[in-house]
């Protein structure tokens, strides 16, 4: 009987083998069968196992070349069998000699077969969240079903397809780097002695500001706050400006790109995106004057440039600019802002999460003057009614105001404040014998409500009596 144990290297396939009946004495021939017979059982009583548990890929090296080499099919009837495979011996079926290890694959070297049984589904259907091209869930989400086949179906040549074919695991940093680099290999190697110096800023736009249901929610209300992607989801996804003016922008920065979407899902139906880009690009203007703030957005749908190169590139298109150019990203919300960050970091840049983790306390109104109060707000005489108004939808106006010219004015919001009672100094020792002033009364109430009173803001009740306004703690 002959045995076969195959590797490769650089130079090509190697094969050793050795001659297992030569020189085997008539006494050694029941060891033999007992050897075999005890593999066998050991073989059986694997599989049982197996199959028993949960299927869940292991990390197998072969130990001449360390790739990843644990593979899976999915079987007609439904069932998983998991088989290990050289990727020196593809076209082998010889026995083979395997041992696990720990750490992960880090090359972008396709494996001989799909990792995993729902990279090979056949005819898959659209992934639940939307049939277009999403690198972040693929990388993030790499076991979900229909995901990695659609995106093998669709986009062969993209980086998504390549991190399928080269690793099972989800969120395997090392691996989707090196498949970047050998995408991109030419442009690598005209950028060989230049240096990234952008700030990138990513901002989701599209289909969270401008599809039917978010367009019914006045842009006004988004770029004061974080406002909800649908209700009870928990899930906010475009930044206040607020966020943008307490950016820290090293003084160095020759230029600011802004990169975002504004077609996503909902085409040249964008003006609320494209509204909000310029807003974030006045706001950084505003606070650092003379910045040059530069804009990039995909090809416009139906161009072109689109049809040529396709959604799958322009992605990853994106991903190979802040991988090159991002000397500092800015991480906004969602998964894919999220994988650039990643790649950013694994590349040697700085990425600043401060956007993306933002928490909005205080915020300006919208501006008014007396007669656009009274058009929006029906029985309201003066500006000051509305701007109350608008900051008790979250919690309430501090009494401070801005002029936005033109006699019109905007006022300063606090969340989750409000004013208290009115308190007078002889009616408050009265109540509180231990008061020296109306001011213990009212820091004694935001005390009870889980606020506390900084003592800035007040205002007259009449009859020599006070309100002062609460603010959360943490403030």
């Amino acid at each position: 009987m002959r045995y076969s144990i195959l590797s490769k290297d650089e130079t090509g396939d190697r094969s050793c083998f050795f001659d297992a009946d030569e020189g085997l004495a008539p006494g050694d021939r029941p060891v033999r069968f007992m050897y075999r017979a005890g593999l066998t059982l050991a073989a059986v009583g694997f599989s049982f196992a197996v199959w028993l548990c949960p299927w869940r890929p292991l990390p197998l090296r072969h130990p001449s070349d360390g790739s990843l080499v644990l593979t899976s099919k999915l079987l007609a009837n439904g069932n998983t069998t998991h088989t290990t495979t050289s990727l020196s011996a593809q076209a082998s079926t010889n026995q083979t000699v395997w041992q696990a290890d720990a750490p992960s694959n880090t090359s972008c070297k396709p494996a001989p077969q799909l990792p995993l049984p729902c990279d090979r589904v056949t005819e898959p259907e659209p992934p639940k969240y939307g049939s277009g091209y999403r690198l972040g869930d693929v990388f993030l989400s790499r076991d979900s079903w229909n995901l990695s086949a659609w995106h093998l179906t669709k986009w062969p040549n993209s980086l998504a397809s390549m991190y399928v074919r080269a690793c099972g695991m989800k969120g395997n940093l090392a691996v989707l780097s090196d498949c970047i680099h050998r995408k991109y290999d030419k442009e690598d190697e005209e950028r060989r002695n230049t240096t990234a110096e952008d700030v990138v800023i990513h901002l989701r736009l599209g289909d969270v500001l401008d599809d039917e249901a978010r367009r019914k929610i006045p842009l006004a209300e988004y770029l004061q706050d974080w406002v909800e992607w649908w209700p009870g989801t928990g899930l906010y996804y475009v930044a206040p400006m607020a966020a943008y003016a307490e950016l820290k922008i090293p003084d160095a920065t020759q230029r600011v790109v802004l990169m975002g979407n504004p077609y996503f899902r909902v085409g040249m139906n964008c003006s609320r995106s494209l509204g909000y880009v310029e807003a974030v690009k006045g706001e950084l203007q505003r606070m650092h004057p003379g910045l040059e703030v530069g804009i990039r957005f995909p090809p416009s749908p139906g161009s072109r440039m689109r049809r040529t190169l396709g959604e799958a590139e322009l992605a990853d298109k994106d991903i190979y600019f802040v991988q090159s150019r991002a000397a500092i990203f800015v991480a906004s919300k969602g998964g894919f802002s999220y994988l650039m960050a990643k790649i950013a970091i694994a590349a040697g840049h700085k990425v600043d999460w401060s956007v993306r983790y933002y928490r909005v306390v205080d915020y300006w109104s919208q501006c008014f003057d007396d007669n656009d109060c009274r058009k929006r707000k029906p029985g309201a005489r003066t500006r000051d009614e509305c701007i109350m108004s608008e900051c008790g939808q979250h919690g309430a106006w501090s009494g401070t105001w801005e002029s936005c010219g033109l006699g019109r004015f905007k006022g300063h919001c606090v969340k989750k404040a409000f004013w208290s009672e009115c308190y007078s100094d002889v009616g408050c020792h009265v109540n509180h014998s231990t008061a020296k002033s109306r001011d213990d009364c009212i820091d004694a109430e935001c005390q009870s409500k889980g606020a506390r009173y900084q003592g800035k803001h007040w205002k007259a009740c009449g009859m020599g009596s006070y309100m002062g306004f609460c603010v959360p703690k943490d403030i």
